[in-house]
């Protein structure tokens, strides 16, 4: 995820999402991104359990971090910091 092309924008996104869910929009806004690239990490990120929407597939709805990110929440936060750096603590 990290050490990806887009491995700094999923990794807002996951920092974005551990301080509170938010919808595509508010994520775009947020981070001062392209709603089309916040689009595209967010189904990246989906796609591979890190987050999960509150109610799937309806419009608006805002994402949280999954079980299993929450789980790992720690080793998220070290793998986020030794690829970009000091972060802020969520």
């Amino acid at each position: 995820m990290v050490g990806s092309r887009g491995g700094p924008t999923r990794s807002r996104i996951l920092l974005a999402l551990m301080k509170r869910p938010m919808n595509k929009r508010q994520l775009a806004l947020h981070l001062n991104l392209n709603y089309k690239t916040v689009e595209k990490h967010v189904k990246i990120l989906e796609e591979n359990g890190l987050i999960e929407q509150a109610s799937p597939g309806a419009y608006g709805a805002p994402y949280f971090l999954s079980e299993e990110a929450v789980r790992n929440r720690d080793l998220i936060l070290r793998l986020i910091r030794e690829s970009l750096g000091d972060v802020e603590d969520c």
